[in-house]
């Protein structure tokens, strides 16, 4: 039976459940063990679950390192969650940009990169690391051009968790 969780978040959807997660000076909170959700409600940290934030990407340099950056960066247990970057072939500097941060920032036990020889789609990317994932671990799809608002994404997921839950989802609006 599969047993993967699976959360695919859009920047839009983020964002949306974020309104209060800045400051008054509107810079990222850095995480702690209680989170202000809509500026009203404290929230304590019970147990800090295992999340992996899957990024698929094609032809992003642009975005690459603003992704990876807020993907590595959040303000939870780094024990707690790792990410799984796939390039999909891209035909620009997108694999080789991603690489050095991640080589620069001793982030390899935490980081696994991926680089795929043929174009295969962000379906079966997403599938394939799925697949790498334990049953326990808690999957966050990020679209290579896309990135979290601030630090504080893990930390909320981590309490609003439910294991009922099996799939969430994101849309744009434009």
């Amino acid at each position: 039976m599969f047993n993967k969780k699976v959360f695919i978040l859009s920047l839009l959807s983020i964002a949306t459940i974020f309104p209060s997660s800045r400051t008054q000076s509107n810079t990222p909170l850095i995480c702690s063990e209680k989170l202000t959700i809509h500026g009203n409600e404290d929230i304590t940290i019970t147990e800090e679950k295992r999340f992996v934030i899957i990024i698929p990407s094609y032809n992003n340099e642009c975005w690459c390192i603003q992704n990876i950056e807020s993907a590595v960066h959040q303000g939870y247990n780094p024990n707690k969650f790792r990410v799984i970057f796939i390039d999909d072939c891209s035909r620009d500097n997108n694999y080789n940009l991603v690489k050095n941060y991640v080589e620069q920032n001793n982030l390899e036990s935490r980081v696994t990169l991926i680089r795929n020889k043929q174009r295969i789609g962000g379906c079966a990317n997403i599938h394939r690391a799925v697949h790498m994932c334990d049953d326990d671990e808690i999957c966050l799809i990020l679209d290579g051009d896309d990135w979290f608002p601030d630090a504080t994404v893990l930390t909320f997921l981590n309490k609003v968790y439910q294991e009922d839950v099996w799939m969430t989802y994101g849309q744009y609006i434009t």
